[in-house]
Formats: structure tokens, sequence, C-alpha cells
């Protein structure tokens, strides 16, 4: 596939959701070289996926979380790459549970312009095109059209926050805090605005297929260190892309997201990590 195609997409999707629930009742995880869980549904949906994206006579290619060593990863954001997670939440998966995703990203020349999450258990697919973002909640339903909105901050509000705050920081603030091991999930909840705001520390493939999505819908992001994540470029001030790291396409810091820039501050001022420089 050499460009974005909704209709294409979704129906990749949901076949890509059925090999996931296939899976589940006859997997064994497996653990990578990082202590994180790998099961063979990852490894199938990657590899459905890759053959039905890659187009190298027409500059087209695939980055994911699985198959990353074999990816010409300078050809790809040098032109237009399907960017994937098979399972966005795989420990999730793994334990049974169902907060978790498929997620696909496009790229065109390093930048994000549209961008796909399923989520199988729930039935929730959110897509986007040509600017605007998508969201149909049950496969039988009608896809609506979500527009862009302003949640106005409120302390009691609740914050998805990633595995890195929820056991290495410190959150001085009333918010209810809910970290889930995955990243498009509660994505998906921002979107539909359950969500005040999310806090991500999250490798690129994890959030490629909701930063589309919720640019769409008018969100801010924050960081301390002033880089912006919601420009949708991939790009060095935002990612570490020294391919010798062991960071290699993680965020270089925390950021906030949310439908406010206010939401984005506050929440980010509430964040310590005391153990660290």
């Amino acid at each position: 596939m050499n460009h974005w195609n909704r209709e294409n997409v979704v129906e990749l999707l949901e076949q890509s959701g059925r090999i996931a629930m296939e899976y589940k009742t006859k997997m064994a995880p497996e653990m990578k070289s990082d202590n994180s869980i790998v099961t063979q549904a990852d490894k199938a949906i990657e590899r459905f996926l890759d053959e039905a994206f890659t187009d190298e006579a027409n500059n087209v290619y695939v980055i994911g979380e699985e198959s990353l060593d074999s990816c010409s990863l300078n050809k790809a954001l040098d032109n237009t790459a399907f960017i994937i997670d098979p399972i966005d939440g795989t420990a999730v998966y793994a334990a049974g549970l169902p907060m978790w995703g498929i997620s696909i990203g496009y790229a065109v020349k390093g930048k994000f312009t549209e961008s796909a999450i399923y989520l199988p258990e729930t039935e929730e697919l959110m897509i986007t095109e040509s600017g605007k973002t998508y969201l149909r909640c049950g496969s039988g339903n009608a896809f609506v059209e979500l527009k862009p909105f302003r949640k106005e901050y409120m302390e009691a509000g609740a914050v998805y926050v990633t595995q890195t705050l929820a056991k290495q920081g410190f959150f001085n603030g009333a918010e209810l805090l809910h970290s889930i091991g995955s990243c498009v999930y509660p994505g998906v909840y921002l979107a539909k605005q359950a969500y005040l705001a999310g806090v991500y520390f999250a490798k690129i493939w994890d959030v490629a297929g909701l930063l589309p999505a919720l640019k769409n819908l008018g969100f801010h992001s924050f960081s301390g260190d002033g880089s912006a994540l919601m420009s949708l470029e991939i790009s060095p001030e935002v990612y570490d892309m020294d391919a010798d790291s062991n960071s290699f396409l993680r965020m270089r810091g925390i950021h906030v997201i949310s439908s406010t820039e206010e939401s984005c501050r506050k929440i980010a001022e509430k964040i310590t990590f005391p153990d660290h420089p």
C-alpha cells in the first residue's frame, strides 16, 4: 500500500484484531533482552501488516517494534513509512486484561500525517483522514467524526500516567492517576474526553497511532525540555535517533498531552523524579 487508505486500514486492523484474539487463547509469552514481553500475536500481526504495507518499489517502508533490526529506517523517514505496534500493551494482553490495542501511524518525509488505533476487546476503532478524526464504537456501528474540544482543567480529573512515572516518580496532586501499561488505549479515551491529560514517555511506535488523531482534535503537549511532541515531527529533538542507544526511538523526555495548554502545564508542575538529576 503506497498511500493512506482509510477503508483498507480499517480492514487490516480488524483482521489484526482477529489474529490477536485467536492467539490469546493459546499464547506462550517470551521475554526479550530488555525484559519486556513478546507474544506469538505480536510477531504474527507485525508480519501480516509488514506484508500489507511494505512497497519498496514506491519507497514505502514499515517501522515496527518487532522488526526494527531489519528496517531501512533512514529510507523510511526520508520517504513514506507505516509505523506499527502489533500489540501495544503486550504485558496487559498476556495477563488477560482488556486494555491493549493495535496501532498504526503514517508518516511522510519524517512527519506523522495519519493514524489509527483498534481496541479489539472493546471494539473501538479510531482513525484519521485528511485532518479529521473518526471513532467507531462497536463493529456494527458507523464512524462518527470527532470535533476539536477543550476539556477545562479540574483538579479531580483523571490522568493517564506512563509506567515510568508510576514506578519511579512522584505526583503531588489530587488528580486520579491511571497507569495501565498501554499508550493507545488511553489515547482513545483522551479523544473521548474521559481523561483530562496523558503523561507519556514512550517509543515512537507506542504513540504513532494516537498523535495525528489528537492533533486533529486540537491537543497540546508540554515537556520540560521544550520539545514539541505535537508538531508530529520525527526528529532528534523529540526522539533518541541514535541507533546504538538503549533508548533508540524513545522520547527524550516526559510529555504531557491535553486538550488545553493550561492542563498540560499544571499536570507537568506536579511531576517529580527525586532519584534523578
